[in-house]
Order: C-alpha cells, then structure tokens, then sequence
C-alpha cells in the first residue's frame, strides 16, 4: 500500500510535493509450524538479481527456502517436510490483517481475501497455490484451515513442495496467475553480447521445458528495451502492479528476456570532448586565451586541486585536471600539453605511492589521499581513510562519516568515475602509461570493485553497484536503511559508465569499452524514464514529478533534498556533475527548458556561487548556449564549482552555439548550415500563422484550389528553362535521414548483377515423368519414345542373360560335336539341349529388336534415334547377328529330316553348321568389356585383380573343355577307322558317355606327361603334341595375364605407401606423441581411400565425358535439394556443371566442418560418415548420411554461420561455393531466370519465416517453398491442389471433402517409390536408396496419389445458396444505419425477423452474439483460416488485410468506433474528430445495399490474385490485378463462392470500382508518386460513368486503406494516416466541381498544413511532395529533408523543382514508380543517405528527358512512367558513396512501349562490395572542387527570374 506524506515545500504555488514513501505492511508471511523465530536463517545462493534464504530445524529435520529476486511475481517457498503457516502482521496503527473468505478454487488453488480497514476499505485478493515436488498441484488430500483467529492459514498435514502467493490486482488476472504458477525461478544470470544487448537467463524449478513461460514483472523502460522474439512476450490482460517508486510494472513471459540498449550506438561513439561546430575566431581566441590563464592558475594550485585527503574531491580534482589537458591538446601548444599531462601523471604516482606507503607522512605526496586496500571479508578496496580495523564487528555507520562512508563501500560508483575517466586522459595522451602495470592494475581495480562483470573473479563481487533489474547504480554501501538503497546523483552514476567506455577504448579491450557503453546506456534510459522528470511523467505523482529533479530516490521512498540540504541549488545541480558528453544524452533540450524555467530560473543565481556555474553549464547551455556563456564570462574564476574550470565551462557552453559564420568568407557547408537556419525561423513563424488559421471554424473545409505560388510558377516557366540543365554529382554529404538500426537479410550482389543476364522468355524441356510398374526398376526418360539406355538397369540385365546363354553354347556346343548328341536323342541330354536351344533362340531373335532400340554413343553423345541407332547396328553386328540366327534355322531343319542318320554327307554338313554356331562366343568380348567397365567404376583394385584371374580361369576351363571334347572325337575317329584309339587303351568303349568324358579330361590335363596311345596312330599323336604346344601357350598367357594384375595393383599400392613412409618421418622428426601420430595415420589411411591421388592424361577424356563422369558420381547427391532436381529435369548441362564444381573434403573424427559465428563460404553436403549439429542453445543432433546446410550462404550478402557442424566419425562432404554457382549459370539465360526467381523467394521466406531464419529447418522449408512458387516448376508440374478448376472453396469450408495435406509435410511422409537411373553408380558410392533420392521424383510420387483424389472432389456440389452469403448481414448493416425507430420494448434479438437458415447451424451458437463487424468473416468462406483461398495459394498476410478490410469497412458503416480501432495502441489511436469526418465521408457516398453487398465481396477476394499461382492459371489478357478479379467472379466462382450472391447490380458496382482503381490509385497520390494528369485521366473516367463510380470507388477505398495493415478492425487508420487520407478523400470528392491541379495541389497543400511546413513558394510545393515521397511525418524529419535539399547546387534544384512540379498535363511529366522505396532504403543506409540519392535523382531526370525523345514516344504522350525498382534494390545494398554517385553512368534506361525501366545493370552490381580507395577519396575531392566551381558560376551568371526569386527561404 502507498501513501504520501502531507510535508511539502514552501515554494510560490506550493503545489510541489516534498516526498512520498511506501509503507511496509505485512500482509502475509510464509512460514512453518515446526519453525519460529529461534531459527536462523542462512543466505545459500547469491547472484546479480536475488539470492536464496533457507530457514532450517535441525532436530524436526525440516527446513524452508526462500528465491527471491527481483521483480517476482509470486511469493514462494519450497517446503520439506514442513507444515506451512501462512500469517499476517500486526501494523504500526495496530490493526491486524484478517484472512476471510477462504476458497478452494481447484486442486491445490486457494483463494483467500485480507482486509486492512484502517487504511483500505476494500479488502485485497490473494491467490495461494501449493505444489508438489514434482510441481504438480497437490491433491485433495491436502487441505487450507483458518486458524489463529483467521490470523493463519494452516496447512493439514507436512508437504515436500512449494507454496506460491500471488495478489489478484483484478478478477482478468486469475486466469494467468494460475497458468504460470507452477513456474519458479530458482536461478538468474545476465548475459551481456554485442551491441548494447543484455540476456536474461532464468532458470526454472525442475528444468521442465513443458513447464509454462515465466510470469515476472518488468519496469517501463524493460517494456522499451525488450526485443520480442519468439520466446518472450508481454502477459496480455494482465493488470499491472505499482512498484514503489518506479511507477507500474508489466508481466512478461519468458525464461529468456533480449534487451537492447536504447543509446548504445551514441554512447559507443562518444569521446572525451564534446564536438565543437565552427566557430568565429573572436571566440576561438577567447577559448584560448582562457585555457592559458586556467593553466597558469593551476601551475602554482593543480597540488591543491588534485590532493584533498578524500576520495570524492580529489577525484574531481584528478578530471578537473584531466580536462584541462585535453583543451590544452586542442588549443594550445604541445609544450603546454606536456605540462599538464606530467601534473596528472604526478597525481597518480601519488596515488599509487600512497596505496604501497599509507603510513609515509612526508611532503613527497601531501594531502594525497590515503590510499586503498584490499578487503577480504567484502572483497573490494575501501578506502583508509575512515577505516578501523575493527569496524567490520561494530555498527558500519561511524565508517558513513568520512570520505562519504567509502570505507563502508558507499558511493564508491561515485568517487571511483573521477579517477576512470581521468586515467583514460592519461592514457590518451601519454600512450606510455597504458605499460605500467601499478597503474592499469590501479584503474582495473577500481573497476573491478564497482562493476566487475565476471562471475569468475574470485576477489571482487559481481557489479557491486550496478543493479541489472533496475538498470541503475545503488548508493549506502553496507549501511542499512529501511527506506533502501539510494541513487543521488545520476550524472556522477553515468560519468563512472564513460570513463569505463574510454578506458577500454584507451587501452585496447574492446570488451571492457562495450561493458561501459552498454552500462552508460542503460543507466541513460534509466534516468530519463524514472529521475529527470519531464512533463506528464507518468511514473511519479503529478505533483512530485513538478519538482523536476527527484533528489534522493529511495527504493520506498522518494525525497525533494540531499543528503548535506534541501537547497534547491543542490537539488538540481547534483544531477548535472561532472560536465561530460555522457552527460547531453541524458538531458534532453525539452527537459532542461523545463526545468529552467519553472523552478532554476527564480533562483537567485549569485555569480560568487559556485553552484551557478554547475546550473548555468548543466542546464542553460544546452537550451540558451549565449545566454549561459555570458553569464560565464561574468564569474571569476575562483567561483566555479571544485570540480570545474572557467577555461571548460565556456568550452563545453560553445560546444552548443550555432555561430553565424562570416557570409564575405562563407564555405558550401556553412551557407547550407545558414539556410538551415533561417528555414526553422520561417517554420515557427508559419506556425504560428497556422495556429491563428486553425482558430478559425472554416480552416476544417479543405478547397481544391491551386496554389498561386504554382500558378505563378507556370505562368512564368519560359521555354528554355526546359532544357537539360547537364548532370552534376558530388555535394556535401549529409547522412542519413532516420536511419534505421539492424540489417535486414539482402541478396548477395553477385545475384543482382547476374540479374541482368537472365532470359526474356523461358524455353522449357517439357519433362515428363514416365511411372512404370512398381514391381519393376523405374527409369527417368525425357520422354516417353526413348530407347533403352546403354548402361541402364534393363540393358545391363539383358546382357546378363546372353552371357549365360553364351555359356551354355560355350560348354554344349563341344560336347554335341563330340557325343553326336542332338535333340532328337532319346534321353536326358536330349531334351535339355532342346530345352536351351529354343529357349536361346527366342532370345536371340529378341535381341536383335533389343538392339533396335538400345541407345549408343557416337563422339561422346548419347543417340536416341531410333534412324540412327539403326544405321549404327548396320554397321556393327547386325549382319553377324542375322548369320548366327540363319545358322540356328538351318541346324534345327537338317535335325528334324527324315533321313539324316543314313545320309553321311548330311551328317558331315550338319557337323559343319553346328561349328559355325561356335562363332556366337566372339559376342563374349562385348560382354566381356561391359563386366570389365562395371568393375572398373568400383574403383577397388582388388575386384579387378580378383576379375583378371577369373577371366584367365574360365579361359584355360574353356580350353580344356574343348580340348576333351576334340580328344573324344579324335578317338572315336580313330577306331571309326579301325585304327586302336586311347578309347581302346583305357578299355572305356563300353563304358557311358561320361566316363567317356572323364577319360578324355584325365588324357587332357595329364600333359605333359605322354599319354598312352597306339604307336601307329599317327592322328592321336599328333593331337598330342599340338595339345602340350597349345597348354604351353595358355598356360603361359595365363601366368602373364596375372603378373601384369599383381602389378597394378603393386603399383596402386606404391605410391599410397610413399606418402605414409613420408608422413611418418616427418612425424618422426617432429617428435609428435604416439596418440597424435596414431590418429594423424588413421586419418591418412582413410584419406588415402576415399581420395586416391591416381592421375591420368586429362586429354584422353573430352570434357564431355569428363562431365558425365562428375554428374555420375555425384548427382545423387545434389538432386536431393528442390533447386538443383528441378534444374536436373529442366536444364541438364548446368545441372551437369554443377556437380563438377563441387569440391570435396574429408575430416577427421571430431573435427570441425563449421564453428557457430564464423562466415559462412558456401553450401556444405555430408556424404558418409556421422556429423554432429548444433545450433544455438540446441542440443546436439546425430546426423548421418546425405544431408545439406546453409543453402543461405549461396544467395544471402554476409551470412554467419548460426549453428556448429562437426564430425564424430571419419567424414566427407562437398561444399558448393556461391561464386561457383553464378559462374555455372552465366552461359545459360533460362537457367539464371530461374535461380533469379528461387534466389529471391528464397530470402523472402528467410525473413517471412519467423524465429532464427539461419537455422537449417527454416532453410530448407524456404527452399522447398520457393521451388514450389518457382515458374519453372509450375510449367513442369501444376499442384492440382492449387488448379482453379480443381478449388471448390464452400465445400472444403464445409469440411465436404477434404483438404491435400501442406507439401513440406507431405513431402517428409511419402513413401519413397523410385530409384534413380543412375541406382548402380549411387550404389557403389554408398549412399542408401533413401538418400539417392531425386526431391522432384519424390515430389511427383507425392502428388500422383493427391491428384485423383482432388479431381474426383472436385466435382463435389458447392452447395445450397444460404449456406453462405452476406444478404442478412447487409439487411442488417442498412437496418442500423436507419434512424431507429421509437419502440417502449426493443426486441433481443436484433436478427429475430430474418428466417433461420443453414447458416445457423454451420456455425457456433455464440456467433450470433457477434456484433456484425466480426460475423461478417463467418460468413465470407473465401476469409476461412483453415481452407479458403487464401490459404491454399499461401497468401495468409493477404487474407488478415481482407479481413481488416470487410470488418473496418462494416464498422465504419455501423459506427463501431471501437471495432474500427480496437487493433490501434491507446497513443496514436484514431481521433474522434477524424472519425467524425469519416462518417461524414460515408454520408455524402450514401451506399446502398448493392453496393455495400457488391464492395465488401470485393475486398474480401482482391488479395487472391496476388498469388502467382493463380494469375499464371489466368489469360495473359486479364492478368492485371483488376481484370483478374473480374475473371474469377465470372469464370471461377468455385474458387469465390461470395461472388454467386452478388446481384447484377452489385456486380456492375465491382466492375465500377475495379475500372476506377485500374485508372487512378490514390495511394500513389498519398505517396506524392503520381501528378495532376493521373487526376485528369480520373476525370474523364468519372465524366464518362457518372458520379455514382467515384462514389463506389471512395467506399471501395474506405474499406481497403484501413485494411493494408492487417487486425481486426483498422490498423492502418490511425491518428497519423488518417490525416492523409481523409486529405486526399475529401479532395476526390470536389472532383466534378474543381480542376485537376486544384484536387492535386490542394492535397499536398493540405499535406503541408498538417505537417506545420512552409509552402509559400514553388521550391516549397516541390518539396512537400518530396517530403511525402519521403514519408516525413513531422517537422523535424522535414528540417533534415530541407538540410539534404539544400545541400544541391542551383542547377539541380531546378532540375528537380522541374520535374516535380510537372503536372502532365500541358508538359510532359515522369512518375518514378519505386522512388519512395529508394528514398526509405537511403535513408536506412547509413553509407548512402538522402542527400547522395537526391543528386543521382538529378541524374537520373536529366537524362530521362533526351532518352524518351529518342525514343519517339510523341508529343501526346504527357505521363511516362520510370521503374526505379532496380535502384531501390542497389541503394538498399551499397557500400561505397562513389559507386552509387556515379551509378548512372553505368546504368542503362531501356524504353518498352511507354513506360521507360531503368537497369542497374552487371556494371554496377558487380561493384558494389567495392571498399574506397585512395582513387576514389581522390575522384570525389576533384568532383568536388568542379562542382564548386560550377554553382559559384552559377551564381554570378545566372539571370534570376521573378519566379524562382520566390525561393528564397528568408
């Protein structure tokens, strides 16, 4: 509870409060039955933000602990064993909180009531919650009593648990309280990273990351700081709670909160002094000379002024010094310099003798303070001076009475700063000193008491001072005060933060100067918010927050004095020392104007006081700087405060005067300066003329009327002031207006200039995807009457098979020669020769048509005509293959003669044939080079040795066969003869043919031993012989065949065993570890496996078949990208250059592949092996097989890797390199088009996607996405789910028929089906059937099955009219707007009198208790969230601006002020008079029914044409957005249901409105982008139609203005963008009645009205419509758009002035389409700014005018459009101000019918991450001097004429 006390001060009004306090009642107590008062706690945990208090009873062996932290919203407890009690306490009037009303909500959630009538009448609401250990809430079993005399709640039996407390500020708030109750903060680190941003890391009881967010309160300036992601957010509905003296505090949920330093990047800047303008040399000198005397003073007092014995003043005497020498550096002399830089340097040698010496009483360092000493008990360095030895066991407070209690750690952050910052001086001017190391420990020291940021430190606390909640700094050390801790002067606070700032930026810890930035930050926030009280602070009461400065501000209380008096004096100026540029952002110019004149200027500042110098520099020079300075100059000296200089006081005042500068002698910069400002006193004095016009009733009627100033300027605009006025460039560069912080994720430039090489028009390979039988091996043809590929699956089978017929030829053929076996033979061999012969007939006959329509290769190309095949096989084995098949017909007819047996010719011819048949085995060599190639792609040397020797078996096997076989029959020849044969000999005639056989066999293979044959049988003899002859022959082929194999593979082997006999000396002579050399060697061994260093003369392969090698091995693994397999399908030769690009790297095991931070160089691909990923604060994920990542780096400018790829086994990858890609795509328009497309959807969806768009789930979810959006794709593929005539959008809302699954998902789920047609290569590299396969197979397999089942849905019934419809809603819309009629009983229901329909039952009963406005999107399916549309083109941000749209519209028609503005903030929201003046508008539009009915269908549906999807699905004829919509209501009203409802009329009014759109868009006029001949062109259209349309047109755009930004209800249409708009509305509405220029000038004269902007003369009517081009929004904004304007020479205001003020209608004017884009993009780009875009804006326009003549477009052309989106695109990107100034001449305006586009092209994007060198500093200086030189020429000759007189801003 909070009251204030009734003291206040005794001032003129006495309206100021003294102070105000918390009182501390308490409530409820947390406590135990078991324990009690006799119990002491224990602090068990301590950190930065609380700490943790357990409260144990050893002998009942229970205890309690208490987290408590920071801005907690629960009280909580975790209990062991323990029974708790909850009590009250007695209060100080003696009143007693009373527990009443005691309920329990549900398990374990009580509700329970205390009163304290004294003070509130109104009794307070608890919530109590009890939780297990598991942290679930209890069971019944455990039970809340009253007891105590309702003084306790007590707890039934003991709990192992947690108890929580929560106060219920409101009965919204219950709901929250309970959801997040079971999540506890039990830990709470800070995190500090770059750029001014702080995490905080909470961690929760238990761990549970399925616990509920963190509810926890935070302060205002934690609301303004904290960034929103994904994981934290405010707690909506949530009442906020008062915090003592801080004012409310929000909930926040989130175990994580990212705050952002407000002032980080001014802080980071700041130096040691402030930045002085130019000033006159009467001024300078005076500076000079002041420094001098200050000097003089200090040579005979700088001992005086440095040693006070203290801390605090000799500190501010040690910057008093410090900044001295610095003014001495910048003023004076070096000699000078050096002086009193060896004073300041005596000062700290002092310093440092005293902290060694603090016994040494001698003059050496007299009256230097005492020195410092480490504390062991705190752990910091206090001060000696006050110290006692034993103090640390007595009360602190007698240690408070000297050197302001530093020796009891009080204000240390206070005297500390001093010597920071004035070390830092040191520093800065003698270099020397940063290498003694006494003094950098000295000042590290310091440091590291007040505000040491490391946990690790073992001797000084964590941030002593600083507190990381409030953001502030807390004073009183280690005295106790009830009231808290204290802050008293917050720029001594913030002077401490900047000395640690130049500390580190001195000594080179960039680290150490980030911590002082981003304290001085927040510190800077913190006091603005809460200490400088600024009108309407809204976190103190109104009559406290009067007094300004909040003296002492307690953590309960909060007091108007100081501790040493209450003078006002006092008050202020401890708020304003010491003088430093921290200081200036803190104190902004409209507090400081108020706090001097309501309270310092009536303060009797005597010029003898030193405070008045404090006040006078702290406060008046920043709002009066030649005031102050005057009244400087009348103090002495020896008045200025202890702290302060005269000679710094009047530096620091003129460091804020604007000196006139010397106009005989005035420099480019200095005359722009002076315009500058004599621009802000016309503005004041014009707004002071508009204050009087806005008294005035009548100013509310806006009149369309020109301007007379225009009128003037064109009544006087001569015929030669059209010419070119020639091109200049460099001006004065004035930076950026507004810039933006933050990068935004852009397209990397290669891809901009590789833009313009993209094709025209795509000619696509129509491929198509050929789905055979899935029991069989599917193959990829490029169309369906393709031959059989060479090497693929289905011809590589087939040969298989004729190598086995050709082996059973090899061994029967023989044996039917020798054995006289034929078919006709009566026994087993009989029928199985049958059974081979027909069966390899059939084969080979088959083979034949087989080879007909098997492709080959001829030069390196495959051939798949057929005519070609043919001619090939012709040549070939065609004649050879007709022989053998001659010869096999001839065989079997002489077989089945009648006669053979008898007829002994026949016999010998049939013998004959039969040999023939042998020829068949030469086919064995064609087989035999196949099998040796399939080997060979293995890579293994040992499958091809194993091969060599299997080769040469079969060989000698197959001669022995036929060696045995001829052996036979030489015997059976012999006894035919009557000769005695070996058959004889071995006495085997009798015996059966294969005992015949293996006779034969043992004669065979027994040579060389002589067999036993007959002496006279000359043949058997001779066999013999030719037999060991032929053996020898073989045998020794044999034994060549394999040595040649044993050699290549000792060859292989060779050169891998060189390089480990060469790894292992080096390791050797390394005297590496045994475990390194262990590992080093298994990684050689692996490396030497996987990447053999074989080479071969490249010029034996063409690269062709180079190619085809590369897209060989590793296509299987690119097609697994969507990209990459649609540009396989589509474009093969790039498809095939990219898999030669890819480079490959192997890893060993735990070795990094990319480390979370670095830069990102490419795409990286795992083939084999196990990888481990992590992204940030992820856990690690195994990832095996082929995987992609950072598919980003290839197309986003400057990526860092936002996770960690390493290896945890052996590893390879590939890496694609973005360079490479682009370079790949060069030679290939079509193929550049596509990836042009995918590359920027891509980086689209990256930054659409939500979260970290780095992580690799988002990436591939954006390729995916993007390849499905991609041209290419829909040509090769149309998603059925996304066919227009497949969408049958009522019955999918219906639930009908159902909805295709989205296809990521999708994709992850569908069973794979195909293989790829290179399975046998992917095979052997390893990767499974999974990963080989192609993304678009895979894609294909998916939509096949999703096709039928959405062309049989489609012809589902839409169903009956009343299921959906807006008739009963718009009834009811033009029944409101109705005078209400006068009725003693209004009936309930207010739909009562319209028939039921199925309308009612389709939806939930509580829709009909909707108010209109949000029941119109129930009744609108093409708005469903599920299945409209919207949804299925993926046009979901398009679908919330249609909703906005219907609902704004229908409240603004019902006059819901609060529907329409219920997405608004309270601050900015709506203004009644503005919402007045759009029901006015809706007045005079009178809509009717129809048109109600006809505009609210229509805003519903526009967006649907946005999808690319379905304007490709178009007619190219009606593809621009308003003739498509009109397709679709008429041709697809399947896909807009809505549109069936609509009657002729109303669909007459929509044609209306979409034809008016077509021809005028008021956005562009709001925008400034178009002129008053687009309003003509509108004039005759209305003329043409009749008012009426303009009527449709104006409700139209009610509706769809306050629906382009989205909500429920009007975003957009807020206080500020209602002004425009109702500008240009109410200007539209004098159409008929005003002249164009009239309705368009009067606009912007409006425009400048509200903007408080002069628009006396024509330059200023230029300038307000740049300013509206610019999107200025107030006065400030156009006083820099002024500064960048003025900034250009007189020729090139003209120009401009020109080309803005060109109405198009009697001079031809351009309309820059894209140029609020590239004024918002220069503005955001820092490098670039306004100032530089509008002098290439001067190019641009000066040679637009000779390019259209030219082109001989005609006179009568007077309005040619100019498409800047390319220059938008390259202002956004650059990094070099002179590559963008001279952009133009590298660009190119190419003219297509009458527009006229302009094209950065390849000239300047491939410049752009071009850095400045000394060449162009140098060309921008000589530029510079030339146009100087010029607009001085321009001056003294330019004939002035009347009208650009009027320019003049004086």
């Amino acid at each position: 509870m909070m009251w204030y006390q009734d003291g206040r001060l005794m001032n003129r009004d006495g309206s100021r409060l003294e102070l105000y306090r918390t009182a501390f009642v308490g409530e409820f107590g947390l406590g135990a039955v078991e324990i009690g008062g006799q119990h002491d706690f224990q602090i068990i945990k301590e950190g930065v933000f609380g700490i943790h208090v357990e409260v144990r009873n050893p002998t009942a062996n229970v205890s309690m602990m208490y987290p408590i932290y920071s801005g907690m919203a629960y009280v909580s407890a975790r209990y062991t064993g323990a029974t708790p009690k909850i009590t009250t306490e007695r209060s100080r009037f003696g009143d007693v909180f009373a527990f009443n009303n005691l309920v329990q909500i549900s398990k374990g959630v009580w509700s329970v009531s205390t009163g304290f009538h004294h003070l509130s009448p109104q009794s307070a609401q608890l919530r109590i919650y009890l939780l297990d250990a598991d942290l679930g809430f209890v069971d019944d079993s455990f039970q809340l009593e009253l007891g105590c005399e309702r003084s306790c709640l007590l707890l039934n039996r003991p709990l192992t648990g947690w108890v929580r407390a929560a106060r219920v500020l409101a009965p919204r708030d219950v709901e929250t309280l309970d959801l997040h109750a079971p999540a506890i903060p039990v830990g709470w680190d800070l995190q500090m990273e770059d750029q001014g941003h702080v995490r905080y890391k909470f961690e929760v009881a238990g761990g549970n990351s399925s616990l509920p967010k963190l509810l926890h309160w935070a302060y205002a300036h934690h609301q303004k700081m904290l960034q929103h992601e994904n994981t934290t957010k405010m707690a909506k509905g949530l009442s906020s709670s008062q915090a003592p003296t801080k004012g409310h505090m929000a909930g926040v949920l989130g175990n994580e909160w990212l705050l952002k330093a407000q002032f980080f990047n001014e802080t980071n800047k700041l130096d040691f002094l402030p930045v002085m303008p130019a000033l006159s040399a009467e001024r300078q000198a005076r500076l000079i000379e002041e420094t001098k005397a200050t000097l003089q003073e200090l040579k005979r007092t700088w001992r005086q002024s440095m040693f006070k014995s203290d801390f605090y003043f000799s500190g501010k005497g040690f910057q008093k010094v410090g900044m001295v020498c610095l003014l001495a550096e910048k003023l004076l002399s070096s000699q000078e310099l050096e002086l009193c830089t060896r004073w300041l340097a005596r000062g700290f040698e002092c310093i440092l003798y005293k902290s060694k010496h603090p016994d040494d009483r001698s003059s050496r360092c007299a009256g230097a303070p005492g020195g410092l000493f480490y504390d062991k008990d705190w752990g910091g360095l206090p001060s000696r001076v006050g110290y006692n030895p034993t103090w640390h066991s007595k009360p602190v407070l007698h240690c408070m009475l000297a050197d302001f209690g530093n020796s009891c750690y009080n204000d240390h952050h206070y005297h500390f700063g001093y010597f920071v910052v004035s070390a830092a001086i040191l520093a800065k001017l003698k270099p020397s000193w940063t290498k003694n190391a006494d003094f950098v420990n000295f000042v590290d020291g310091l440091i590291r008491d007040t505000s040491n940021p490391s946990s690790e430190d073992p001797y000084f606390p964590r941030f002593r001072h600083f507190d990381w909640f409030d953001l502030h700094s807390w004073s009183r050390g280690l005295a106790p005060n009830p009231e808290g801790k204290d802050e008293e002067s917050t720029s001594e606070e913030m002077n401490l933060h900047y000395g640690i700032h130049l500390w580190g930026k001195e000594t080179g810890r960039r680290s150490m100067q980030q911590l002082g930035a981003t304290m001085l930050a927040m510190a800077t926030a913190t006091v603005q918010e809460f200490f400088l009280m600024a009108e309407g602070n809204p976190h103190h009461p109104a009559d406290y927050a009067r007094n300004r400065a909040p003296g002492m501000l307690l953590q309960n209380k909060a007091h108007y004095a100081t501790y040493f008096g209450k003078h006002f004096e006092y008050i202020h100026g401890i708020q304003m020392i010491p003088l430093s540029p921290a200081l200036t952002l803190a104190r902004t110019r409209k507090f400081n104007q108020q706090e001097w004149s309501e309270i310092l200027c009536n303060l009797p500042l005597s010029s003898t006081d030193s405070w008045t110098s404090i006040l006078l520099t702290g406060n008046l020079a920043m709002i009066d700087p030649q005031a102050a300075f005057d009244r400087l100059e009348e103090m002495h000296p020896q008045s200025m405060d202890d702290g302060l200089t005269k000679a710094y006081a009047l530096y620091w005042t003129s460091a804020n005067i604007e000196v006139k500068p010397n106009v005989t002698n005035e420099s480019y910069f200095d005359a722009v300066q002076l315009k500058m400002q004599r621009l802000h006193m016309t503005m004041m004095g014009h707004r002071s003329r508009e204050a009087i016009r806005k008294d005035d009733d009548s100013s509310n009627n806006m009149l369309a009327q020109e301007p007379i100033a225009l009128v003037d300027y064109r009544h006087h605009r001569s015929k030669e002031e059209q010419v070119e006025l020639g091109r200049t460039r460099e001006r004065h560069f004035l930076g950026g207006v507004g810039a933006s912080k933050g990068e935004d994720i852009r397209l990397h430039g290669r891809w901009m200039e590789l833009s313009t090489r993209a094709g025209e028009d795509t000619a696509f390979l129509k491929s198509v995807l050929v789905k055979k039988d899935t029991k069989r091996i599917s193959e990829f043809h490029m169309n369906s009457n393709s031959a059989f590929h060479p090497g693929g699956n289905f011809r590589v089978i087939w040969d298989v098979i004729g190598l086995c017929f050709l082996s059973t030829d090899a061994i029967m053929l023989p044996l039917t020669l020798a054995f006289e076996m034929n078919m006709s033979t009566p026994h087993f061999g009989g029928t199985l020769l049958t059974l081979f012969f027909w069966s390899g007939f059939v084969y080979w006959c088959s083979d034949i048509i087989v080879n007909f329509n098997t492709a080959v290769y001829s030069q390196g190309q495959l051939i798949e005509s057929h005519r070609e095949i043919a001619y090939h096989y012709l040549k070939s084995w065609l004649l050879f293959d007709m022989s053998l098949i001659i010869l096999d017909i001839v065989s079997v007819s002489q077989t089945s003669g009648d006669n053979v047996a008898g007829d002994l010719s026949n016999l010998r011819a049939l013998r004959v044939v039969r040999a023939l048949r042998l020829l068949r085995l030469l086919k064995v060599s064609k087989l035999k080079t196949i099998i040796q190639e399939m080997v060979a792609s293995t890579g293994r040397s040992g499958i091809v040795f194993m091969l060599a020797i299997l080769n040469t078996a079969v060989l000698i096997i197959f001669m022995i066969h036929v060696m045995t076989c001829v052996w036979y029959g030489i015997g059976q020849a012999s006894i035919a003869e009557g000769k005695i044969s070996w058959i004889d000999i071995s006495m085997a005639q009798e015996e059966d043919d294969f005992t015949q056989y293996m006779h034969s066999l043992r004669y065979v293979i027994n040579a060389p031993s002589p067999p036993l044959v007959a002496p006279d049988n000359l043949l058997e003899l001779s066999m013999d012989t030719a037999a060991n002859i032929l053996g020898l022959i073989v045998l020794g082929s044999a034994v060549s065949k394999i040595s040649q194999a044993l050699a290549e593979m000792r060859a292989n082997s060779e050169e891998d065993d060189r390089q480990r006999r060469e790894i292992r000396l080096y390791l050797n002579s390394q005297n590496a570890p045994f475990e390194l050399v262990s590992r080093i060697m298994k990684f050689v061994d692996y490396r030497l496996e996987k990447m053999s260093n074989n080479s071969f003369d490249s010029s034996l392969i063409s690269k062709t078949l180079q190619t085809e090698l590369y897209v060989n091995q590793r296509n299987a693994y690119l097609v697994q990208l969507p990209i990459f397999s649609l540009s396989q399908a589509v474009y093969p030769d790039v498809f095939a250059e990219l898999c030669a690009c890819l480079s490959k790297d192997v890893f060993e095991k735990f070795e990094t592949v990319y480390m979370f931070g670095s830069w990102a160089k490419g795409m990286v691909m795992t083939l084999s092996g196990t990888f481990s990923y992590v992204e940030q604060e992820g856990s690690p994920q195994s990832i095996e097989g082929t995987n992609w990542f950072e598919e980003a780096s290839l197309y986003v400018d400057g990526m860092l890797h936002n996770s960690t790829l390493a290896t945890k086994t052996f590893g390879e990858t590939f890496v694609l390199d973005g360079e490479d890609l682009v370079h790949c795509l060069v030679n290939s328009p079509g193929c550049t088009r596509m990836f042009m497309e995918y590359a920027r959807d891509f980086v689209a969806n990256l930054t659409r996607g939500g979260g970290d768009p780095f992580i690799r789930d988002t990436q591939m979810k954006a390729g995916e996405k993007a390849c499905l959006a991609n041209l290419h794709y829909q040509e090769l593929y149309q998603d059925p789910r996304k066919k227009l005539e497949y969408i049958n959008t009522a019955a999918l809302v219906r639930g009908e028929i159902q909805a295709i699954p989205p296809s990521y998902e999708d994709l992850t789920q569908v069973k794979v089906k195909r293989q790829s047609i290179l399975g046998a290569a992917v095979a052997a590299t390893g990767v499974g059937k999974k990963d080989s396969q192609s993304w678009l197979l895979r894609r294909q397999d998916s939509a096949s099955s999703a096709f039928e089942t959405i062309r049989s849905q489609a012809s589902v019934s839409s169903g009956a009219p009343e299921d959906f419809g807006l008739a009963p809603l718009v009834e009811e819309v033009m029944k409101a707007r109705q005078p209400p009629p006068v009725r003693e009983n209004p009936p309930d229901d207010m739909e009562g009198s319209r028939p039921v329909s199925k309308q009612t039952s389709n939806c939930p009963s509580n829709d009909e208790q909707l108010p209109p406005p949000k029941r119109v999107v129930k009744l609108i399916p093409e708005l469903d969230k599920r299945a409209g549309p919207y949804i299925i083109f993926d046009q979901d941000p398009e679908r919330g601006r249609a909703e906005s749209s219907c609902i704004s519209l229908v409240a603004l028609l019902m006059k819901h002020y609060d529907i329409f503005t219920a997405p608004q903030p309270a601050r900015g929201k709506l203004l009644h008079r503005q919402w007045q003046e759009l029901l006015d508008i809706v007045e005079w539009i009178s809509p009717t029914k129809e048109q109600v009915h006809g505009i609210v269908v229509l805003l519903a549906i526009r967006g649907i044409v946005k999808a690319k999807a379905v304007t490709r699905q178009i007619p190219k004829q009606h593809r621009r957005p308003e003739r498509a919509i009109t397709f679709l209501m008429e041709c697809c009203q399947q896909v807009v249901p809505s549109a069936t409802f609509l009657s002729t009329e109303s669909m007459e009014i929509v044609k209306s409105s979409l034809a008016v759109h077509e021809t005028f868009n008021l956005a562009q006029m709001l925008q400034g982008e178009n002129v008053p001949g687009s309003v003509v062109k509108l004039k005759e259209l209305i003329s043409e139609n009749g008012e009426q349309a303009l009527k449709n047109y104006m409700l139209f755009l009610l509706g769809f203005m306050s629906g382009v930004s989205g909500g429920e209800g009007s975003r957009f249409m807020n206080a500020k963008n209602a002004e425009g708009f109702i500008a240009g509305i109410k200007m539209l509405q004098q159409l008929t009645t005003s002249t164009p220029r009239g309705i368009y000038w009067g606009f912007l004269d409006a425009r400048a009205e509200a903007l408080e902007i002069p628009r006396e003369t024509a330059e200023d009517f230029a300038l307000v419509r740049l300013a509206c081009v610019a999107r200025v929004q107030d006065s400030n904004s156009y006083v820099q758009l002024r500064a960048a304007w003025d900034g250009l020479g007189i020729r090139e205001r003209d120009l401009l002035m020109d080309h803005f003020l060109a109405d198009g209608i009697d001079q031809r004017a351009f309309v820059l389409e894209f140029l609020p884009a590239c004024v918002q993009n220069a503005q955001q780009n820092k490098v670039i700014g306004l100032s530089l875009l509008l002098e290439v804006l001067v190019d641009i326009v000066s040679n637009l005018q000779p390019v259209v003549a030219a082109a001989a477009l005609g006179d009568e052309l007077k309005i040619v459009p100019c498409n800047l989106s390319d220059l938008a695109e390259f202002v956004a990107v650059a990094r070099n101000r002179f590559i963008f100034r001279t952009c133009i001449s590298r660009s190119r305006l190419r003219v297509q019918q009458d527009r006229v586009t302009l094209e950065m092209t390849g000239g300047n994007w491939a410049r752009l991450n071009e850095v400045d060198s000394d060449t162009t500093a140098l060309a921008n200086t000589m530029k510079e001097i030339s146009d100087r030189q010029r607009e001085l020429e321009s001056r003294l000759q330019r004939d002035e004429r009347p009208h650009k007189l009027q320019r003049v801003i004086c």
